[in-house]
């Protein structure tokens, strides 16, 4: 199954919809947290006996939906135009826009 096949199972398009730049850059920053955490935690867990099995039962479907969750965060970003001017002056925006 590839990537991007797999992060669709995971994620639910239009989720972030909703959201401002700003909270999706909020968002994203929080999202990369977590897939830091669940890849030190995997990491960790296969370091013990069955490790591999365990890290997989684990954390494998967090990681999944946190990598989908994340690709549709970038793909909002990318379609509002987060990057743009005019984005960058809408006063929601503010303080947000730093990628």
């Amino acid at each position: 199954m590839s990537e991007s096949t797999t992060n669709a199972l995971f994620s639910a398009p239009g989720q972030f919809d909703i959201y401002t730049c700003r909270d999706l850059s909020i968002q994203e920053d929080a999202t990369k947290a977590r897939l830091r955490q669940l890849e030190d935690l995997t990491r960790r867990a296969e370091a013990g006996p069955a490790g591999g099995v365990i890290g997989t039962v684990a954390y494998r479907s967090d990681y999944l939906r946190a990598r989908g969750q994340l690709q549709v965060i970038r793909e909002t970003y990318a379609r509002r135009e987060c990057d743009s001017e005019a984005a960058q002056n809408d006063p929601r925006n503010r303080r947000s826009i730093q990628r």
